[in-house]
């Protein structure tokens, strides 16, 4: 039997010819160009190797050569290598056949299928002589080879038909040659079709199925199948009345009969919204989805169905699936977890609250977009003991399918007091003072074996910034010059990462708002925080802002006498007062903010490690122990806020639903999330396995990412241009006047020609380089009172 070629080629000789050069030279060719091999590179491949071939090892073998193998890694690198599923969990969420390998599978190599009339009738519709024009015959037999072979993306190389009056028994009348779309799958097929009469179609499959793990193809979709899920998407109601009404029966409209549309858009939205649900109460129709979805799970193992728990007083319905466990005892310990509430889009009738939404969500670090729902409650209490219930709940059925409980890296939440305490109480099982007293421990260096083991908690750094431009504005108006000063201030503090930074930067804070007169002192001081403010170059991932946060207003309010932190700044702060209580009195000070001052000492300093970058980064700066415990820079909620606002303005089109239908489809959402994290997750491990020549030796300096404008923060890089901000001015002369507190500082000339002879363009090239900060800085180091620092 003759077979056809893979694939139609229209290459020239020459093309040909290159190729047939570069394939026979491509080993020397590798040797030439491929760099060598780092020692991250080398782990890194030790590292996915020992994961990808040894599928049966057990999951704390894997983790301990994780840690083993990424001490030389540097942060980035260590996060992201270890972001890897166990292929158990693969294999639950996508398919008992998935691996991260290349996928492979055995075919019958002969089969037979029937057409019946309608399809043969379909596909002869635009047949011309010895072929068929068009391609709607093609969805008939891709149906048709689904059924023996799930696995080809079958692409159609030729057919023809037997237009003689007279052929052998034999010889076929139809003949159908197909390929795959993969590059290295070698299977071909085969359709013939002899008996015209029966119908009946022999397909022959040749070769291998064998699809790279690093592409996801799929066939295009053609002009019928295109209309098939036209028709199957469900339209609005107030777009299907629109269309009935204009192509309703004239008559019957002259009449007013609106018997086939319905007097108004509102009886069509009643029917759509009956159909959602299965029964009118929704206890029972909560149970009976329940237990449909529990039958309809047929691939995992130890967890089935969606919904967990249902308990109407108070009411409470918890739901996740077997794979979003999976993928939380793989990913947890290496991998930023988040959670928070929100609202909006759940309504019942069994309560007259508001109903509540939270969720917990995971995201990869090096491609944060890769986030995918775990677990949601929605439940009409905000309490800690339901949070409690909550985070137990999915623990215990973690210990369900693993038999152990992994222990999370980071978990971020906004800063609500409840998400904290029931984080800490049920991950770390410690109370928020215990959590503050073993952050003063790590960052002084006293840190024992176990403080580094325990869940990091991280409130948002958005939510944080907002607050702290309440109280400035409650101090300063927000067109005043002091207000940016005062928003600066709590800047500095938040991207300070070790606690003698912090304590000097508490100082002059207190220094410049505890003293009511103009010293010496506050000038130095803010002279400090001015340096420091144009020393900043941090970017904030940008915040998603979500108007149903139920915790937008909630603040750590703590025992502030307790925390180890606030009795170290409250010895700064009697110091501070100490210093500039002996000063003489030069005038008012027009930066003077002590309620500012007292609601940094009770609401913020007493838990800095929550807000601050203190705990945040590579963990070997306060203790070599563990080169290798590397906390994440995520400093907002972006994410689990970004997934919200998707679920509710994208999936639930910003309404309202009863909580049996937006169960039923968070369910369908879940499941998609999970396997498209999966895929996404697998594509990246394996480009990064099989990288080829060409990447390899392509050069990325003109492919540096800048990152755009709306997507930084205000107060959290230096300002770009010079901002008018009066400094401390005592004799009310133009020379200080004109000196900025942030900016371009100086306006001093440090050497100045007289405008002779036309000199001008030379002066001012002149001062334009002594004014650069270079030269800036070497007259500080020179004569620091020359220039201002």
């Amino acid at each position: 039997m003759n077979w056809p070629c893979d694939r139609p080629t229209t290459q020239s000789r020459s093309v040909k010819l290159l190729r047939t050069i570069w394939q026979s030279n491509r080993g020397n060719i590798r040797e030439l160009v491929k760099p060598e091999k780092s020692v991250k590179d080398s782990v890194v491949q030790s590292v996915l190797s020992e994961h990808l071939d040894d599928n049966n090892c057990e999951h704390s073998d894997y983790s301990s050569s994780v840690d083993n193998n990424c001490k030389h890694l540097n942060d980035n690198n260590s996060v992201e290598n270890n972001s890897i599923i166990s292929e158990s969990s693969l294999k639950c969420i996508i398919n008992e056949e998935a691996t991260f390998d290349s996928f492979q599978a055995d075919t019958p190599e002969h089969t037979t299928f029937f057409l019946s009339d309608e399809e043969w009738a379909r596909m002869q519709y635009n047949r011309h002589e010895r072929y068929f024009k068009g391609y709607s015959w093609e969805g008939v037999i891709v149906e048709k080879l689904k059924i023996s072979n799930p696995y080809y993306v079958i692409m159609f190389r030729n057919h023809s038909f037997s237009i003689a009056k007279t052929r052998k028994r034999h010889t076929p009348f139809l003949t159908i040659n197909g390929y795959c779309a993969h590059n290295s799958c070698e299977m071909k097929v085969k359709i013939t079709m002899t008996e015209v009469q029966a119908l009946e179609c022999n397909v022959l499959y040749k070769g291998k199925i064998l699809h790279a793990a690093d592409k996801l193809l799929a066939r295009p979709f053609r002009a019928q199948e295109r209309a098939t899920l036209a028709e199957s998407l469900q339209q609005s109601a107030y777009n299907l009345y629109n269309n009935l009404l204009g192509t309703a029966y004239p008559k019957s409209l002259a009449a007013q009969n609106r018997s086939a549309i319905g007097t108004n858009p509102s009886v069509l939205r009643k029917i759509k919204w009956e159909q959602s649900f299965i029964d009118r109460n929704e206890v029972v129709s909560l149970q009976m989805l329940k237990e449909k979805l529990y039958q309809n799970d047929l691939n995992n193992r130890h967890i089935k169905g969606f919904i967990q728990l249902i308990q109407v007083s108070p009411l409470k319905v918890i739901c996740f699936t077997e794979g979003g466990i999976r993928l939380w005892h793989d990913m947890v310990k290496t991998t930023c977890a988040y959670w928070d509430a929100t609202g909006g889009f759940v309504d019942s009738k069994l309560t007259q609250k508001r109903i509540l939404f939270y969720e917990i969500v995971l995201s990869t670090p090096s491609a944060p977009f890769l986030s995918t729902p775990i677990a949601c409650m929605i439940t009409e209490q905000h309490t800690q003991n339901s949070l409690e219930h909550f985070l137990r709940t999915v623990r215990e059925y973690e210990m369900k399918v693993f038999g152990t409980n992994s222990q999370p890296i980071q978990i971020n939440s906004d800063r609500s007091v409840v998400l904290l305490n029931s984080s800490l109480k049920v991950l770390n099982s410690e109370s928020m003072q215990n959590y503050l007293q073993r952050c003063w421990r790590i960052v002084n260096g006293l840190a024992n074996d176990n403080d580094f083991k325990l869940t990091t908690l991280r409130t948002c750094k958005s939510h944080l910034m907002k607050q702290a431009s309440e109280l400035c504005k409650k101090q300063y108006s927000i067109k005043d010059s002091r207000y940016m000063v005062g928003m600066y201030m709590f800047s500095l503090l938040v991207n300070s990462k070790n606690i003698q930074e912090i304590c000097s930067i508490v100082y002059d804070v207190c220094i410049v708002l505890g003293s009511v007169s103009i010293s010496k002192a506050v000038e130095e001081s803010i002279n400090k925080i001015k340096y420091s403010v144009l020393k900043l170059n941090t970017n904030v991932t940008p915040a998603v802002a979500d108007d149903d946060s139920v915790a937008e207003d909630s603040d750590v309010v703590l025992e502030h006498k307790n925390s180890p932190f606030f009795k170290r700044f409250n010895d700064i702060r009697i110091q501070a007062e100490l210093c500039y209580g002996t000063e003489q009195d030069n005038g008012k000070n027009m930066y003077y903010g002590p309620m500012l001052l007292d609601k940094l000492f009770k609401n913020f300093l007493p838990v800095i490690p929550l807000w601050s970058d203190l705990m945040s980064g590579n963990m070997c700066r306060f203790s070599t122990k563990y080169p290798n415990k590397t906390l994440y820079t995520n400093k907002s909620t972006s994410i689990s806020e970004a997934t919200f606002k998707n679920t509710k303005q994208l999936f639930f089109n910003s309404q309202k639903h009863r909580i049996d239908t937006c169960i039923d489809d968070l369910y369908v959402l879940y499941k998609a999330r999970e396997r498209e994290f999966c895929e996404k997750l697998k594509l990246q491990i394996n480009r990064h396995k099989h990288k080829t020549v060409l990447s390899e030796v392509e050069e990325m300096w003109q492919k540096k990412m800048l990152i755009p404008r709306h997507l930084k923060r205000t107060f959290q890089s230096a300002p770009q241009s010079q901002t008018k901000i009066f400094s401390l001015n005592k004799s009310n002369d133009k020379g200080k006047c004109s000196q900025g507190l942030f900016g371009n500082e100086s306006s001093k000339k440090i050497c100045k020609f007289p405008n002779v002879f036309q000199n001008c363009w030379f002066n001012a090239t002149v001062q334009s380089f002594l004014h650069h900060n270079i030269v800036q800085a070497t007259f500080r180091s020179l004569d620091p009172e020359s220039v201002h620092p």
